[in-house]
C-alpha cells in the first residue's frame, strides 16, 4: 500500500512539474481557460493564478502578486501542506491537521477564499 501512495504521489509530482515547464515555455495562452469565467463572465478565486504562476516561474514577484495575490499567499502553503500529507500518508503517520483545530483553520481558509472571489467581482 505504501508503494502504491508513492507512486501516486510521483507520478502526481511529475505531472505537477511538466506543467510547470509547458507553461514555463509555452506562456499562459497555450493552457485552457477558466471555465467558470467563460460560463459567467465573472472572476473566480483561482482567477489569473495561471498568469500568476506564469510570472512567478519568471521572476516577476510584483506582477504575480497583482494576477492574484491570495492565490500567492497560499500558494507555499498548497505546496508544503500536499508535501506533508504525502510524506506521512507513506510513513503511516498521524496528520495533526485533521485535529479539530485544523478542521476550524480550514474552513476559516475556505470562507476567506470564497469571500476574495466574491469581493473580486464587485465593481471599483
Amino acid at each position: 500500500m505504501r508503494r502504491e501512495i508513492a507512486a501516486w504521489g510521483i507520478l502526481g509530482t511529475l505531472i505537477f512539474l511538466f506543467s510547470l515547464v509547458y507553461l514555463w515555455q509555452r506562456g499562459p495562452s497555450a493552457m485552457p481557460g477558466c471555465l467558470f469565467h467563460r460560463l459567467t463572465g465573472m472572476e473566480c478565486a483561482g482567477c489569473g493564478m495561471t498568469r500568476a504562476t506564469y510570472a512567478l516561474l519568471h521572476g516577476r514577484l510584483g506582477e504575480a502578486f497583482r494576477f492574484n495575490p491570495v492565490g500567492m499567499v497560499l500558494l507555499p502553503f498548497g505546496v508544503v501542506v500536499a508535501g506533508t500529507l504525502f510524506f506521512r500518508s507513506v510513513y503511516r503517520k498521524s496528520w495533526p491537521v485533521l485535529s479539530r483545530n485544523g478542521v476550524v483553520g480550514f474552513w476559516f481558509l475556505v470562507a476567506g477564499v470564497i469571500v476574495f472571489g466574491i469581493l473580486r467581482n464587485i465593481p471599483g
